[in-house]
C-alpha cells in the first residue's frame, strides 16, 4: 500500500496535499493522531521515563498541538508538485506509523520513535521549505 492509501485509511478525512485548499486539514489531522498517542503514552509511562524523555516527550506533544504556522502558510502558499507531496505523505506516514506503535513501546524504546517523530517534522519542514518559494497561486 502506497503512503496516500495508508493514510487515507488511518486518517478520517484525509486527502493528501493535492487541493491548497485543504492542505492545513490534512496536516492538522496527521498532528492530532500522533500527538492523542503521544498524550496516552505519557499517562501510560509517565513515572517509569526518564527526565531526557519525558522532555522530548512533552516536546513532541507539543509539536503535535500547535501548528507551525510559519510552515503551515508555506504549505497553503506553495506550489506542490508531485514528488514534494509524494514527501510529504512519506513523512506523515513515518510519523503515523511511529505514532500507532506507541501504544505498545516499553518506557525503554519511547526514545527510538521519538526520534522517528522528530525525524519525520523536520522532513515536512524541509519538503515544505523547498517549495516555499514557488506560490500555488503562480
Amino acid at each position: 500500500m502506497d503512503d496516500h492509501a495508508a493514510l487515507v485509511e488511518r486518517l478520517e478525512g484525509y486527502t493528501g496535499y493535492a487541493d491548497a485548499d485543504t492542505r492545513a486539514l490534512d496536516e492538522e489531522r496527521v498532528r492530532a493522531f500522533v500527538g492523542e498517542r503521544l498524550a496516552l503514552a505519557r499517562e501510560r509511562l509517565g513515572k517509569e521515563l526518564d527526565e531526557a524523555t519525558t522532555r522530548r516527550l512533552e516536546a513532541a506533544i507539543y509539536e503535535c498541538q500547535f501548528a507551525n504556522m510559519l510552515s503551515v502558510r508555506q504549505l497553503l502558499d506553495a506550489r506542490l508538485d508531485d514528488p514534494t507531496r509524494i514527501a510529504l505523505e512519506h513523512a506523515d506516514r513515518g510519523m503515523v506509523t511511529a505514532g500507532e506503535r506507541i501504544a505498545a513501546v516499553p518506557a525503554g524504546e519511547l526514545g527510538a520513535l521519538l526520534d522517528e517523530i522528530e525525524a519525520a517534522f523536520k522532513a515536512r519542514r524541509v519538503a515544505i521549505e523547498a517549495k516555499a518559494a514557488v506560490r500555488a497561486s503562480d
